[in-house]
C-alpha cells in the first residue's frame, strides 16, 4: 500500500486520505495493489491520533464539493528506494482537487497530523501499480496515446485499506436550461431570467438602476446562455473579511490570526486565483478556436477559388478546341 512515504504503508495503523479509481478503470486490472489509489494526504499513525473521527467527518463534508475527476498520465516509471512501479500524473490537476486538498490541509485536526511528520517538499501525484516482489500485471495501453485515470471516491483509511469511502458526485450544471435543476443553479449564482420587460423598451434590454447595482440579465435560448449587466455590485462579506485578514497579517503577523481566519482567507484567495485562471484559459481557448475557424475558412475559400479557376480554364480550352 503506497502512502506516498515508502512501503511503510503496509503498517496497518497508518492514517491516509486517498482518492480511489472508478471500478471500471483499467488500472484495477494492472495494479497488484489491493486497492490502487492516489494519496492525497499522509497523516502518520492512526492509533496515536485522537482526532480520527473528526478527520473522517471533515473529509466526508468537504468531499461533497468535489466532482469525480480525471488525471492525465505523464509517464510510467520507478519511485523511491524500493523501485515502486508508478504512474506519474501531469501537473494539469483539476482546480477543485487542488482546492479540496488545500482545504483539508488547513483544517485544524488534519493540519496537526500533517505537520507532525516529515512530508515531501512538493506533492507529486502518482499511483503505484506494483513492487518488485509483487509486480504489476501486463497492460495493453497504447504507448503513443493519452491515458487518463478516473477517480470517483475519496477514502480515509486508518488500517490496511480499511476505513470509510465517500462517492463523489457531479455538481449540477446548467446543461439543459429548461430543467428545474438548471434554473435553481442559475438562481443560486445570483442570476435572474429575463421574462419581463419594461414598458416602452425592447425585449431583452434592461435599464441600469441609478440607485443601485445593475442586475445580471440572462436570456435563455434552449442550449445557449447569454448574459449582460452586473455592474456596480459591492464587495461581498467573504471578500471584505479576506481583505481585513490580509491587512491584519501584514501589520500584526500571522500569530494574531486564528486557524479559522487563515483557512477562510486561503480558501477565498485560492478560489479567486482559480476563477481568474479559468477565465483566462477560456478566453485563450476561444481565441484559438476563432483563429482556427478563420484560417480554415480562408484556406477553404482559396481552394474553392482555385477549383473555379481550373474549371474556367478547362472550359475555355474546350471551347477553343471546338473552333
Amino acid at each position: 500500500m503506497d502512502l506516498g512515504n515508502g512501503r511503510g504503508g503496509l503498517v496497518a495503523s497508518n492514517l491516509v486520505i486517498a482518492a480511489i479509481p472508478a471500478d471500471g478503470d483499467d488500472v484495477w486490472k494492472v495494479s497488484s495493489e489491493k486497492k490502487p489509489h492516489l494519496t492525497l494526504l499522509f497523516l502518520g499513525d492512526a492509533l496515536s491520533n485522537p482526532n480520527v473521527t473528526k478527520i473522517v467527518d471533515t473529509v466526508k463534508d468537504y468531499s461533497r464539493n468535489l466532482d469525480p475527476f480525471n488525471l492525465l498520465v505523464d509517464h510510467r516509471g520507478f519511485l523511491g528506494e524500493e523501485d515502486a512501479d508508478v504512474l506519474f500524473f501531469t501537473d494539469d490537476i483539476p482546480w477543485k482537487l487542488v482546492d479540496f486538498r488545500e482545504q483539508l490541509k488547513y483544517n485544524q485536526e488534519i493540519s496537526m497530523a500533517y505537520n507532525a511528520i516529515p512530508q515531501h517538499a512538493k506533492w507529486k501525484p502518482h499511483l503505484t501499480l506494483g513492487y518488485p516482489d509483487s509486480p504489476a500485471n501486463a497492460d495493453d495501453w497504447d504507448p503513443m496515446g493519452q491515458l487518463y485515470v478516473q477517480f470517483d471516491k475519496v477514502a480515509v483509511w486508518y488500517g490496511d485499506y480499511e476505513g470509510p469511502e465517500f462517492t463523489l458526485t457531479e455538481s449540477p450544471r446548467p446543461s439543459d436550461m429548461d430543467s428545474p435543476m438548471a434554473l435553481a443553479y442559475a438562481a443560486e449564482i445570483g442570476t435572474a431570467l429575463a421574462h419581463h420587460g419594461i414598458k416602452g423598451m425592447r425585449w431583452g434590454v434592461r435599464r441600469k438602476n441609478p440607485s443601485g447595482p445593475n442586475p445580471v440579465v440572462v436570456s435563455v435560448d434552449k442550449k445557449k446562455l447569454k448574459t449582460k449587466g452586473g455592474e456596480g455590485h459591492p464587495a461581498v462579506e467573504e471578500a471584505l473579511r479576506t481583505a481585513a485578514t490580509k491587512q491584519q497579517a501584514k501589520k500584526s503577523g500571522l500569530h494574531s490570526l486564528s486557524n479559522e481566519e487563515i483557512q477562510a482567507a486561503v480558501t477565498r484567495m485560492n478560489l479567486e486565483k482559480n476563477f481568474v485562471e479559468v477565465q483566462a484559459k477560456t478566453k485563450r481557448e476561444n481565441a484559438g478556436v476563432k483563429f482556427v475557424k478563420r484560417t480554415l475558412s480562408r484556406q477553404g475559400q482559396r481552394h474553392l477559388d482555385k477549383l473555379a479557376d481550373q474549371a474556367v480554364n478547362a472550359g475555355v480550352k474546350a471551347a477553343l478546341g471546338a473552333i
